[in-house]
């Protein structure tokens, strides 16, 4: 039988013979940090379930747009109908009676025709010409860690993941320097829909930046995380072979709660999981799944292997002559 959130209330109270937690954190919240904490304790294999492919956002241009200095608002019918704000996205203007040129910060969507930026450029016109660079590609809700990325197709558009600095220089050099269909990329965390209240969500940060939408262009393997829902129904994503030791974080968590003046949670669960022979156990299983992953890229050993992925098929045998 499938785990649900259900089935973990009812651990919950039979750990805590209680209906319900003495303290004011809810069974929900306790089944969610179990969750949490279960997928922090190891890179484990059966999460690295999902391939999702990613879609690189054109940016949004405008040639005739309103701008009202008084609410720091550009105003363009139906423009932001298909935009999603992220905390960070950049506006350009780039013509505009009166106004200054240059790169301002979004601070809101207000609807399908509006958005506000955070500072004024001028007087109130109606000429405003702009783009907004969307540079940055959402990652999958449930996204934990990118095992791998290649391109739709891998030999013309690779994609080279880089640190913060790097992506910057690329960005501010405004040049690709290993050619067109090389991408480089970089992990941001960042706020969705509001720039104060909204949920932290995840980007890929990405140079070139795209001028029309590319469907599909990347190709993502990534390891998830825990899935949250308001569905006490839900089906928690736990295989049936590690039921026993989440049921058993679950209990620690309520425990460490409800009786934190006895043993602390964090102790709990260091005695009762993180020290387990179950769970180191089920670490061995989990990385017996795949007996190898071929030849050690970049040393001597790979010399023995060909260097081009897929060899390409011959009819001459191997062999002395």
């Amino acid at each position: 039988m499938a785990l649900t959130y259900e089935n973990c209330f009812a651990h919950i109270r039979h750990a805590l013979e209680s209906d319900s937690t003495a303290s004011e954190v809810s069974m929900k919240s306790i089944v969610d940090e179990a969750g949490e904490y279960l997928m922090a304790l190891h890179k484990w294999k059966w999460a690295e379930a999902r391939q999702a492919f990613l879609t690189g956002l054109g940016n949004i241009t405008g040639g005739t747009a309103t701008w009202t200095q008084a609410t720091k608002t550009v105003t363009d019918a139906g423009k932001f109908a298909s935009y999603t704000f992220y905390e960070g996205d950049k506006f350009v203007v780039q013509a505009g009676t009166g106004l200054a040129i240059g790169t301002y910060l979004i601070t809101a969507r207000v609807d399908a025709n509006s958005i506000t930026i955070d500072t004024s450029i001028g007087p109130d016109a109606s000429d405003l010409s702009y783009r907004i660079e969307r540079d940055r590609i959402p990652l999958p809700d449930d996204f934990q860690e990118m095992i791998a990325i290649t391109g739709e197709e891998s030999f013309l558009n690779r994609v080279r993941m880089v640190g913060y600095r790097e992506l910057m220089e690329y960005r501010t050099d405004g040049i690709n320097v290993t050619g067109a269909w090389t991408f480089y990329g970089a992990i941001l965390h960042t706020r969705k829909d509001n720039i104060l209240t909204g949920p932290i969500v995840r980007l890929l940060e990405i140079w070139p930046q795209f001028s029309d939408d590319s469907a599909s262009i990347f190709t993502m393997l990534y390891r998830r995380g825990w899935q949250r829902s308001n569905d006490d129904t839900f089906e928690l994503f736990v295989p049936s072979w590690m039921e026993g030791i989440f049921i058993q974080i679950v209990r620690a968590m309520a425990l460490g709660y409800e009786e934190h003046d006895e043993m602390g949670r964090s102790e709990r669960l260091a005695r009762s999981i993180e020290a387990s022979l179950e769970l180191e156990r089920l670490k061995a299983m989990d990385g017996s799944v795949q007996e190898t992953y071929g030849p050690i890229n970049g040393t001597a050993l790979q010399s023995t292997e060909s260097a081009y992925p897929h060899p390409y098929v011959t009819t001459a045998l191997p062999g002395p002559s």
